[in-house]
């Protein structure tokens, strides 16, 4: 995972802020089975080989909450994510894509190594219902979609500037 952030502590809140991030993921889905299920019963499709994701993910508004201490300044947040997902991979069909809204959760600490520099160790949570159809004219594109739930829990390391 990679990722920028920016955001804005309040002058007369110092406590309250608002924040904004952009991340790109790759996750991976394992190779196994499939199982399809609908109103006539349900199918076990073996054989699915491995598919990958290219994931973008806009936190759109971050509500954050930190403790404003002069060194260490552990930290929260919750707010909208906006998720951009396509399907890659050598059996993926062509032109599945997903865009959706969802969650983002976090919860890490700043430390200050000088007065603009710091160290961030961040925990950080994404939750979205994914619809993925076809949006591609090519006529071996998959004429069929499918939603599944992307769920993330991500450990980051950085370092930030404040000014």
């Amino acid at each position: 995972m990679l990722g920028a952030k920016l955001g804005h502590y309040f002058t007369k809140a110092p406590w309250v802020g608002i924040e904004t991030g952009l991340s790109f993921a790759n996750p991976h889905v394992k190779e196994g089975s499939l199982t399809l299920s609908g109103p006539g019963g349900f199918a076990i499709l073996d054989g699915l080989s491995g598919l990958s994701h290219r994931m973008i993910i806009w936190d759109v508004a971050t509500l954050m909450f930190r403790y404003p201490g002069h060194r260490l300044q552990p930290y929260v947040g919750v707010g909208p994510a906006l998720y951009f997902a396509r399907l890659k991979g050598p059996e993926a069909p062509p032109g599945q894509s997903a865009t959706a809204i969802g969650l983002n959760a976090e919860v890490g600490a700043r430390y200050y190594i000088t007065r603009n520099w710091a160290l961030v160790g961040e925990m950080q949570y994404h939750r979205a219902r994914l619809g993925y159809t076809s949006n591609d004219d090519n006529d071996a594109a998959d004429p069929f979609g499918f939603r599944a739930t992307y769920s993330a829990l991500t450990f980051s390391l950085g370092v930030s500037y404040s000014f």
